[in-house]
């Protein structure tokens, strides 16, 4: 219990009032028990009351570090999957990458770490994968761009991440 209430207090500090009301509307508009068996992810419900950002491609393209080479059809490949995302699907795949859904006010250039990415691996079954606190995205090496889609589809679609339950 001890532990419990110290926690809280560093976390909540001097707002568990407003915390508390803020609880109360929301859960006013959207009900506990309508929730839990909407069957909605944590990231979904993030998405859907920060809205969609804006995630230009190409922006994203020039402020992105490369960790491998040789690798330049892959990254072709993976860029052209990008353009094609809806705007929710690159929301998604940001997040899966770097744990936020949206940009610093100053757009990708301002992301810190900045965003990279490193083809490792050959076997061609693993899903890609991230580190979030480094903003680093890790594909393994895919031999086709159908494949390479297939494979963020099934991760983005499957990602839970460490949310708070």
């Amino acid at each position: 219990e001890y532990l419990k209430l110290l926690c809280e207090h560093h976390l909540c500090g001097d707002m568990q009032e407003q915390i508390k009301v803020l609880l109360e509307g929301f859960w006013d508009i959207w009900p506990k028990d309508l929730l839990a068996c909407s069957g909605i992810t944590y990231r979904e419900l993030a998405l859907l009351i920060a809205g969609y950002p804006s995630l230009d491609p190409d922006e994203w393209r020039r402020n992105t570090r490369m960790n491998s080479s040789d690798c330049d059809e892959l990254m072709s490949w993976f860029w052209d999957m990008v353009k094609d995302m809806s705007t929710e699907d690159r929301a998604k795949l940001l997040h899966f990458a770097t744990g936020s859904s949206r940009l610093p006010v100053s757009g990708f250039a301002a992301i810190s770490p900045k965003f990279n990415i490193s083809v490792q691996g050959d076997d061609i079954d693993h899903l890609p994968h991230a580190h979030t606190c480094g903003n680093q995205l890790v594909i393994p090496r895919y031999i086709s761009k159908e494949l390479l889609v297939e494979k963020f589809q099934v991760a983005l679609s499957n990602d839970e991440g460490f949310g708070f339950a």
